[in-house]
């Protein structure tokens, strides 16, 4: 009854570009993060290669041709690395964006705090609410009661 007569303070509408960093920014970072981690695998590749056949490079910087198909042999250990490359991308990313997305967390938390919301919301166990339902702040039908932690 209580909550019913407590005023919430307004909230102050985001910026637009706060906005648009929400919803791009984690698509941008695990871009550059691809891409840095591509280049970095791509200048390996290519430095181990010159340097385990100096006589193929030297060859190669003298004519043009040569150079081409030098590069088409990287390339091809490049391609055949892809997916180990792109797990070490995940990898990267991964963290990353959790701590992003705790940073997040904890700011709407206080914003929560401020405001006086309790961050209630409905939790369905579509699979087994039997299993839901033991002291994890569901009820016997697996349905959470808001602001009761799971």
């Amino acid at each position: 009854m209580e909550q019913q007569y407590r005023q919430v303070p307004p909230m102050q509408p985001e910026s637009y570009g706060k906005r648009v960093w929400h919803l791009w920014g984690p698509i941008l970072i695990k871009w550059a993060v691809g891409i840095g981690v591509s280049m970095i695998a791509m200048g390996v590749l290519s430095m181990v290669y010159v340097m385990a056949d100096q006589e193929a490079a030297m060859i190669a910087m003298q004519s043009e041709e040569k150079m081409m198909e030098l590069y088409d042999k990287i390339l091809n250990q490049y391609l055949n690395a892809s997916t180990l490359i792109e797990g070490v991308a995940a990898l990267i990313t991964i963290p990353l964006m959790l701590g992003f997305f705790h940073s997040d967390r904890e700011s709407v938390g206080d914003e929560r705090i401020l405001s006086g919301d309790d961050g209630g919301f409905l939790f369905v166990s579509a699979c087994c609410p039997d299993c839901c339902a033991g002291g994890s702040g569901a009820d016997e039908r697996g349905i959470g009661i808001p602001g009761t932690a799971l």
